[in-house]
């Protein structure tokens, strides 16, 4: 099974080994699905269909949604799993990352994994569809919120962020609210001691809690932005570069 026998990298590797066969799948009932949503009126719109990799057996959703009339037809495809006795849902990226003040950006493959009670928050604080499955909750948060800033945690975001350690130090900013992560870094410690020569091979991100903005604290709102700032201050030399 993806993540539970595997590492970070293994997972990231054999998901994305499995996507073009899952995008043949999407891209072959598109027709159907854009003529089908087109009879509904309501928006946003969406469709999920299920697919299992003929040669794997990974089970993934092909999830289609269209937020206005302005918009075409969109999909997304994840992952889903029993893992760690509950339903996860799983997706990949390649994002930018900074091992540490000093290092370099560097391209690393994540595994962004929704956790129950996320996805529990995020309809109940966000959404608010009923009798709706995880995979269609996961679905709208993919779609919804492609675009993300990971900024560092804080004290006025949550007083006792310290006590987790490092899973603990970021919080990921989306349209629609912030995100309570529990990260982790797979790769090799350098025999230097020197953390800019570590070995870094992927990250897995997991989405503990969501929160709308709206219902935070000033405090919290407070916090998100100067941590926003600092990420803009710290990386817009180098966005500027490329």
């Amino acid at each position: 099974m993806i993540v539970e026998s595997m590492s970070y990298l293994e997972a990231y590797n054999q998901i994305e080994s499995d996507l073009p066969r899952v995008k043949f799948r999407a891209e072959k009932l598109l027709p159907r699905v854009i003529k089908d949503l087109g009879k509904t009126r309501d928006f946003p719109k969406y469709h999920i269909e299920e697919y299992t990799h003929p040669e794997t057996k990974n089970n993934y959703r092909i999830f289609y949604y269209i937020g206005n009339a302005r918009e075409n037809v969109i999909y997304k495809m994840f992952y889903v799993t029993f893992y760690e006795n509950s339903h996860w849902v799983i997706r990949t990226d390649m994002g930018e990352y900074h091992h540490t003040e000093k290092s370099c950006g560097v391209k690393l493959p994540i595994l962004h994994m929704y956790r129950h009670h996320f996805l529990e928050q995020y309809n109940k604080r966000c959404l608010h569809l009923n009798n709706v499955s995880d995979d269609v909750i996961a679905g709208h948060f993919i779609a919804r919120n492609e675009k993300y800033i990971q900024i560092p945690m804080n004290e006025e975001i949550n007083r006792n962020y310290k006590k987790y350690g490092d899973a603990n130090k970021y919080g990921i900013r989306v349209r629609d609210g912030f995100c309570f992560l529990n990260t982790l870094i797979e790769g090799e410690e350098s025999e230097d001691g020197i953390d800019e020569h570590d070995r870094v091979d992927a990250m897995r991100i997991v989405y503990a809690t969501y929160m709308n903005e709206s219902g935070m604290s000033d405090t919290q709102k407070t916090g998100i932005e100067r941590g926003h700032y600092e990420v803009l201050e710290r990386f817009l030399p180098e966005f500027m570069k490329h």
